[in-house]
Parts: structure tokens; sequence; C-alpha cells
């Protein structure tokens, strides 16, 4: 075990880079993405004004459903591992630029502010939940959970049969009387950066106004320093009775854009370390 981590640690030789701006393929896909709207609603029915496409278009292969819940008539992905790549990334900002006409300054500010921290390590967050055993379709006794499984944690990197640990930080756990207070929770505000990722229009989310109830949710940021340059890698959560496992592919060298410096270098506009809050508590005190 000593030797293949030794090997798998000599094969770490180089670190994954944001380039000096974002990726032009995935730019201009979330540049679409932000303008686009559904094809057709019931908003074209009675003339409302059409809905514009939601946040959730950009994640793509970046975003892992690692677990599943039924509400009693289906299946539903409920625990999720999204990378925060350089295309994401792209993405993201693309989106957002797309929505709010940035120019492309502001959009270099913000770019810059994300691969300052970002280039050098991978980084993932990791959403975990804990909800009831429902009747199905009626059938059956509804069962309560416990948390456990969200809460008593670890994370690794695995590949070709090696494995590293994951740097670990949680960022919010909350708890509710139904699930639909779970849903939304804007991790990325967890971070110094993270005024680049958010839109000026975006509202803040809250916790549950009282810790009760018998839905968890659990929010994890995970990072590496180092990372293999494997064709493919897994981020797996173990827990005592479960093993949630996403599988990511490395990025070839063609989707990576340019990783020079350029001509263009972004303007310092404030730090942008990591440095955590608290984390965000489903009660009030």
């Amino acid at each position: 075990m000593i030797l293949e981590s030794i090997l798998l640690m000599a094969a770490l030789a180089g670190r994954p880079q944001f380039p000096a701006s974002p990726i032009p393929e995935h730019l201009a896909q979330g540049r679409s993405l932000g303008r686009s709207k559904p094809k057709f609603s019931t908003h074209d029915l009675f003339g409302s004004p059409a809905p514009r496409t939601t946040f959730d278009t950009i994640w793509k292969s970046d975003k892992q459903d690692i677990g599943w819940w039924s509400n009693g008539y289906s299946q539903q992905p409920v625990e999720q591992v999204i990378w925060l790549s350089p295309e994401l990334m792209s993405r993201w900002l693309g989106f957002l630029q797309a929505r709010e006409y940035w120019s492309d300054d502001e959009l270099l500010d913000r770019w810059g502010a994300v691969r300052k921290r970002l280039t050098g390590s991978y980084t993932f967050i990791v959403q975990l939940t804990a909800f009831p055993k429902l009747p199905t379709y009626g059938i059956g006794d509804y069962v309560r959970t416990t948390p456990e499984e969200l809460l008593n944690v670890r994370f690794v990197m695995t590949s070709k049969g090696t494995s590293l640990p994951l740097r670990a930080e949680q960022l919010a756990f909350w708890q509710a009387r139904k699930r639909e207070e779970l849903k939304r929770y804007d991790w990325w505000r967890s971070f110094e950066f993270g005024w680049a990722l958010t839109g000026e229009f975006d509202l803040p989310s809250e916790p549950p106004f009282l810790a009760v109830g018998d839905y968890y949710r659990a929010w994890y940021l995970l990072s590496i320093d180092t990372a293999p340059k494997f064709d493919r890698f897994e981020v797996r959560t173990l827990s005592r009775r479960k093993e949630r496992v996403a599988s990511f592919k490395y990025p070839s060298a063609s989707s990576s854009g340019d990783t020079s410096e350029g001509s263009r270098k972004p303007r310092e506009r404030r730090s942008t370390g990591f440095s955590f809050r608290p984390p965000l508590s489903s009660g009030r005190s």
C-alpha cells in the first residue's frame, strides 16, 4: 500500500491549471444557456412572459448524482458531487455574463478571482441527504431516519486502484419538516471569491426557520492540491453503511485552453483565498 501511494504521488506531476481567460468553447455554451428560453411551456398558452432557463443547465458532466430517494412514486436524485473545473467555471461566468450584460473587463475580473484560488487544485462540492422512507403508492409505513450517514463521513479520490484523502470542510447542515425547504443553498457564497460567481439580482438563500423535522441535508467542500493525470478518477464518500461514488473524466489538453498568462492579466479586485464562514445551521439563535 505504501509503494502504491508513492507511485501515485509520482504520477501527480502536474496540477490542474485554470487558463488565463475562460475556455472559449465552454464560455460560449454558458452564454448560449444564459440567453436561451424553454422551447415550449404553459406560459406560451396563456401569454405570460416566458421563463428563462435555470442555472441548473450549466452543470453537465461536472455534476454527478451519487444518491437517490423515493418520494413514494419514483426514485429521485438527492445527493450530488460537483467538480469546480475550469470548464464549469467558464460556463458559469458565461451564463451570468449573458444574463447581466457584463463587459469583458468584468468577466475577466471575476475569472481572475476564481482562477487565483482554484488553479493548482481539484475542488468539489458534495451534497448529502437523509430523508425518511415514505410509503410506496400509499402502502407501507413512514420510517424516520437520522443524519448519521451525512455527518460521520470521509472522502477520498481514487484512480486505478489507488487512493488519496481529500480535505473536507462542512459548509452547512440544515434540518427541516419538508424537503422543499432544503432545496437551495448558495454554497459559493461561503468563499471570499463567491462574489465572482454571484449574479447582481441573486437573493441569498436562507436556512429553515426552525431546526426540526425528518429531512436533513449537509454540504461539504473537498479539495486536493495535486490531481491524478489519469483518464478517469472517482470521488468516494464513505460512511458506516454506504459508499457513494462519483466518476469524472480528466479533461484533455485540447479542452483545457491556453494555460499561459497571455497578454491580458485580470485586474486585482480583492483577496480571493478560501475564508470559510461558520457552517450555517438550520436554527435561529
